[in-house]
């Protein structure tokens, strides 16, 4: 074995490497293999799944994307209270109108 097996814990030494049947030497060799293939799936997999997680959790509130796309799990504007006024102008219009029927003179473009 060209390099001891510290992954797991277990070191195995030069002398009993060499005491181990080939049929076992290759088992080993080809767990081993497996093991490494295994952690490069499961990488690529954690990898995809932050992916798509990433692509879930995006709305029209933390990206450009517009309203009509958001999922229907997303949360929705809360209405707006309604605050008891009329609408269009209110107060502060008459002063302007005031202003404008006390100085004739003044004339408005």
């Amino acid at each position: 074995m060209d390099e001891n097996c510290l992954a797991y814990g277990i070191e195995i030494s030069d002398s009993d490497w060499e005491k181990t049947p080939p049929s076992i030497k290759q088992l080993v060799e080809k767990m081993r293999q497996h093991i490494k293939q295994s952690e490069k799936r499961l990488a690529e997999l954690e990898a995809k799944q932050q992916e798509l997680l990433e692509k879930i959790n995006c709305t029209s509130k933390n990206s450009s994307i517009p309203p009509s796309s958001d999922p229907l799990h997303a949360e929705k504007k809360p209405e707006k209270k309604k605050s008891g006024k009329k609408r269009g102008g209110n107060q502060g219009t008459r002063v302007i109108v005031d202003f404008c029927t006390m100085c004739p003179n003044v004339q408005v473009f």
